[in-house]
């Protein structure tokens, strides 16, 4: 798969994502050593410029098709990278990286994660809940990044056979990613913005197993400053 990075036809998605880079060099310089998960891997230019700048410490989790994170899994090992694991999901219609995510937090994972990177679906239905189930395994103080808030599905040549038998032209057209951020990310009580619709970091558990669980008055300080806006 790494072969595609540069090639003609990949440009656009050759390139590693800037936000993913200058969060992971941070946690990096902070920690010496860190834990990363990317749910989408496309054709592994983040993936790969993030394991060269871990330098074998810490671990990378990968969520993806089958085809996709087995081949990139491989290329990565044969680079001489052995600190990936892969999660393969099949391409069946309701199969995705939530069945993945959903056996680490019943496996006790618990929060793991450093900087998790959602490139996935791009769609509500799979990146908001996709969103929850990274805050169970996300550290406090970790971060989340988000790609193409941008992003519709009528920009883009993905589906566009097949489409209109999974959601309708008002999905299609909508801005999906950002539509989700706005309305359930943004005014999370357990998160703040860092960089508008990309980067959040999470400043307080929000789960019993989080070892810094939200308090009442934490909650009850966020919802004044939300309601005074």
């Amino acid at each position: 798969m790494l072969e595609l990075v540069g090639s003609p036809g990949y440009e656009t998605i050759s390139k590693p994502s800037e936000y993913v880079m200058r969060w992971v060099e941070a946690k990096i310089a902070e920690k010496g050593a860190m834990n990363f998960g990317e749910l989408g891997v496309g054709i592994g230019a983040t993936t790969l410029a993030v394991a060269e700048k871990m330098s074998g410490k810490g671990e990378m989790h990968l969520f993806d098709f089958e085809r996709r994170v087995d081949e990139l899994g491989d290329d990565l090992k044969k680079r001489g990278f052995d600190n990936i694991t892969t999660y393969a999901n099949t391409e069946r219609h309701w199969d995705s990286y939530h069945w993945n995510l959903s056996k680490l937090i019943r496996e006790g994972k618990g929060e793991f994660f450093d900087v998790i990177y959602i490139d996935g679906a791009h769609t509500y239905l799979h990146d908001a809940l996709a969103f929850f189930m990274c805050d169970r395994l996300l550290k406090v103080g970790g971060i989340i990044v988000f790609d193409d808030w941008y992003w519709a599905f009528t920009n883009s040549k993905w589906m566009r056979d097949t489409r209109d038998q999974f959601m309708t032209e008002e999905q299609a057209e909508a801005l999906q990613i950002k539509m989700f951020l706005e309305e359930l990310v943004n005014d999370h009580v357990g998160y703040e913005q860092v960089e508008k619709l990309t980067v959040y970091r999470k400043i307080a558990g929000t789960s019993r197993s989080s070892e810094n669980v939200i308090g009442a008055s934490q909650i009850g300080s966020r919802l004044k400053n939300l309601f005074s806006r």
